[in-house]
């Protein structure tokens, strides 16, 4: 699936003609779904634990970003990793380039006022590593206008499941980064 790729649905109608002069017409079996983006505007709860994928995919609708131009890349991992349980979401560092590369989820249909929990499990094996985790509503760097959390310079040798709680400003579609 492409991300901008649109699934069009349709409209079904019937005319009938009237008779001599006097032309009328009736419409049934009217259906009108509008344009749909299954990338956009999914409902709650959501659940992303890779099962089912290998290292050259993504989950349906998701994004990744290399904004550093290094060729690493956010992948899924299939193989045991500073003590996850495959398959996991992992970055492989890039020896001499500093890391700035995104994975988007789908968007989220979110409402204002409404307090989100996130969570997920997250490690680092023995390395000190930095991970910033923000929302906006356009799977792209630039777009992510609101921090959840910024762990600045951190180590987590042992993972462990991470709760962060967060609103947004206004009702609709987003995409966590």
């Amino acid at each position: 699936y492409h991300q901008n790729i649109l699934q069009f649905r349709w409209v079904v109608a019937r005319l009938q003609g009237g008779s001599g002069d006097n032309i009328g017409f009736s419409i049934d079996n009217v259906e009108v779904t509008g344009i749909t983006n299954p990338c956009a505007n999914n409902p709650l709860p959501y659940r992303e634990d890779f099962t089912g994928l290998t290292a050259t995919q993504l989950p349906d609708c998701s994004v990744v970003e290399d904004v550093d131009s290094s060729g690493n890349k956010w992948a899924v991992n299939t193989g045991t990793t500073a003590g996850f349980t495959p398959p996991i979401l992992r970055y492989a560092f890039h020896r001499t380039i500093a890391a700035n590369d995104w994975f988007f989820t789908k968007g989220l249909a979110l409402e204002a006022g409404v307090n989100y929990r996130l969570r997920y499990r997250i490690g680092t094996g023995n390395y000190d590593e930095k991970l910033k985790i923000s929302i906006g509503n356009i799977p792209s760097s630039g777009s992510m206008n609101q921090t959840i959390v910024d762990y600045g310079a951190f180590r987590k040798t042992t993972p462990g499941i991470e709760d962060q709680f967060f609103t947004v400003p206004n009702n609709g579609n987003y995409h966590i980064g």
